[in-house]
């Protein structure tokens, strides 16, 4: 963990910063925040609001819940257990440091939702935080790997293609507000490019 911090430090800085930044702004502009959120919420759904959405949008967030994660975790621990480690525990880290900042922000989700809301805090969206982390490092170890190129670009396109559409869901089904998720992919990016910074170190320690 000491060499964890050494390495991010800047990248943790810049986490405090961005946290103080969500204070402030909850303090001073939560009602002007509150009405463009309402705003982008309202075109959205407005614009593709029909079942057949809706029913691939639930599947989608499903993607990006702790559920489905806990269900790949445990095949991934069946077929590399080194992955698995690699993968849950900045997972964990990750979904801890969401679950933290949700609480000392503390702001109430959309009043309307199309699935059963979440009974925690909505600030910053943890479905959007942990997927660009979860998938984020799938697509890195992807990509350090020996499979084949055309192969490797499919998946990138997949993975990233899900990580924007599951912030997009969380928006579309109203448990979250555009801010949340804007808010998840920023902490999302510096907890991945932090994990990565990480394992590019490890790797450069065991070729001395």
């Amino acid at each position: 963990m000491k060499e964890f911090i050494k390495i991010n430090k800047y990248y943790l800085i810049t986490i405090l910063l961005m946290l103080l930044t969500f204070i402030l702004i909850k303090i001073y502009l939560s009602n002007d925040l509150l009405t463009f959120d309402t705003y982008l919420h309202d075109k959205l759904t407005n614009f593709v609001n029909n079942s057949l959405v809706t029913n691939i949008f639930k599947v989608i967030t499903f993607l990006g819940s702790v559920y489905f994660y806990l269900i790949l975790l445990i095949t991934i621990i069946f077929i590399n257990k080194k992955l698995f480690y690699n993968l849950s525990i900045p997972l964990v880290i990750t979904w801890s440091l969401s679950f933290i900042i949700k609480n000392i922000i503390r702001r109430e989700r959309p009043l309307t939702s199309l699935i059963t809301k979440p009974s925690d805090f909505s600030f910053p969206s943890g479905h959007t935080t942990c997927s660009v982390l979860l998938y984020g490092l799938i697509i890195y170890f992807i990509n350090k790997s020996n499979i084949n190129k055309n192969i490797k670009i499919a998946i990138n396109i997949f993975l990233t293609l899900l990580i924007i559409l599951i912030g997009c869901s969380r928006v579309y089904l109203g448990v979250h507000f555009v801010s949340d998720v804007l808010a998840g992919f920023l902490l999302g990016t510096l907890s991945l490019v932090m994990f990565i910074r990480c394992f590019e170190r490890r790797k450069a320690w065991k070729k001395k």
